[in-house]
């Protein structure tokens, strides 16, 4: 377990250091104080490093002592004009902050109680504009990228403010619930806890209500908070609520959005994340069987070859794809989609940089990212992969197609290329499923794949495909070393396989 000290001990050495040599420079005690807790093993992730937050005359300390009484006893003769001024200099030194410094000063303003001081006075003061919007900007700060510190009580007043006729209305006419609703997105990242609270408090009947908007700065974090309530990212977790979430959820969202993605597709963005949304309600065999029932396959061709250059968007096509996969019934049905599927693989390019649109939430919202090409395209070959090999799974007819249009090379190119090392245990994955099902090893040796298995088997520095390099070779009858992993142990096997 990762050993660390706090603020507080780290500004007294601080402060002892300089008093028992007599120090005029902080800084010099500040460097001296870090290489202390270091040589300790402690680590320094969460230690502000800067003079004046030791000395106390930091943006954060001081807006704590003025405002921490607060909590105990609401005075609503808060000068507004002060509090907002105050406000606008902690946001402003989060923002400015760069990732590895924004935890610090996450953890310190937690410390010195500043989220809850600017929860309790923006939650008595919900329906003035000019107090909550600033208010929730500066906690989307404090709890982006670190959901821990989300209490009960923030989880209940953040619903609260999504509820009809609560909060206030932006100056464009909508409601300001989707920023409240980006702000529970982020608190379900990898945070099992938070995500069984937000679902506790009716979040189906909450995104519901949304459903029905054309208004997309209103659906789309709507579509975003399906797919974080389904995610199961939590690793302290050993069982997660993401199936019971997700069939709930589907048992009230998924007709609806599937109405949506029919009539009302609306632009690429919000098509990107309605198929997100999808893809993780389909989580079952009868939710696929509804789906199949209610969405005609052809609107999936139309899907794939009218986006066939928006490489983001068929990422979360194939997922959906994929997931409907798994019913061999539906998985029969779709080989009228590989010729479209096929052409969409030829259409996006294996190099590529620059950026491309944000993936999770247009540019105005507060949780707006930039995602490099090289992300998009990882995530675009990683699903289109994952689909094939479903598709090909004990599947002579469909293997045969894929086969005779290429796409043997076409996974090479990608799984050779060092951009590309997160897709190659699919890659590897699709390829072993067609030569399983087709039993014709010829154009596998051909297009050199025994070779790429066997070059990827000598690269030391990546031993996550090992296994699925030499399930490659096995089904194609080639040469390989292989290794029992039981050791007659109950529940123990060798941990590695070289």
């Amino acid at each position: 377990m990762e050993r660390k000290t706090t603020q507080e001990q780290f500004n007294e050495l601080v402060h002892e250091t300089m008093a028992d040599f007599d120090l005029d420079s902080m800084d010099e005690a500040i460097e001296f104080a870090a290489s202390q807790f270091t040589s300790q093993n402690l680590s320094l992730w969460n230690i502000i490093q800067d003079a004046s937050v030791v000395r106390g005359e930091d943006a954060l300390t001081k807006f704590s002592a003025k405002y921490s009484s607060q909590l105990e006893k609401y005075d609503p003769s808060v000068d507004e004009t002060e509090f907002l001024r105050q406000l606008e200099q902690i946001t402003q030194l989060l923002e400015n902050s760069d990732p590895k410094a924004l935890l610090a000063f996450q953890d310190y303003a937690a410390s010195k109680r500043v989220d809850r001081i600017v929860l309790e006075i923006a939650r008595r003061k919900e329906s003035t504009s000019s107090i909550l919007e600033p208010s929730l900007g500066f906690i989307a700060l404090c709890y982006k990228g670190y959901p821990d510190l989300v209490s009960e009580e923030t989880i209940d007043w953040l619903v609260h403010l999504c509820q009809p006729g609560n909060g206030i209305a932006c100056t464009d006419g909508c409601y300001l619930h989707p920023r409240v609703i980006d702000i529970l997105v982020d608190c379900c990242f990898k945070h099992e806890r938070n995500r069984q609270s937000i679902f506790a408090k009716g979040a189906a009947s909450l995104i519901a209500g949304r459903l029905t908007t054309n208004n997309e700065d209103e659906l789309i974090p709507a579509l975003k908070l399906i797919s974080a309530l389904c995610r199961d990212d939590d690793v302290r977790v050993e069982a997660s609520s993401a199936h019971v979430h997700a069939t709930e959820l589907a048992e009230h969202l998924l007709k609806p959005c599937l109405s949506i993605l029919k009539d009302r597709p609306g632009s690429t963005s919000q098509q990107t994340h309605l198929l997100a949304a999808l893809a993780s309600m389909t989580v079952a065999n009868d939710l696929a069987t509804s789906i199949f029932n209610e969405f005609d396959f052809i609107r999936f061709k139309e899907l794939l070859e009218e986006h066939t250059n928006k490489p983001a968007l068929l990422a979360r096509l194939f997922k959906w794809l994929a997931a409907l996969g798994g019913n061999d019934d539906i998985r029969s049905e779709m080989k009228l989609l590989i010729p479209s599927i096929i052409q969409c693989m030829y259409q996006n390019e294996v190099n590529g940089t620059g950026t491309i649109e944000p993936l999770d939430s247009p540019p105005h919202h507060s949780c707006s990212i930039k995602a490099t090409s090289v992300q998009v395209k990882n995530s675009f070959f990683r699903h289109a992969f994952l689909l094939i090999s479903i598709l090909t799974l004990r599947n002579k007819e469909n293997s045969s197609m894929f086969i005779e249009n290429g796409i043997i090379d076409r996974i090479l190119s990608v799984i050779t290329n060092p951009l590309f090392e997160k897709t190659r245990n699919v890659g590897c994955l699709a390829l072993r499923n067609m030569a399983s099902s087709t039993k014709l090893p010829k154009p596998f040796e051909e297009a050199g794949v025994i070779d790429v298995m066997n070059e990827m088997l000598g690269d030391k520095t990546d031993c996550r495909t090992v296994d699925d390099c030499k399930s490659v070779l096995v089904a194609l009858n080639a040469p390989v070393e292989l290794q029992s992993r039981w050791t007659g142990e109950r529940g123990d096997i060798v941990g590695a396989n070289r």
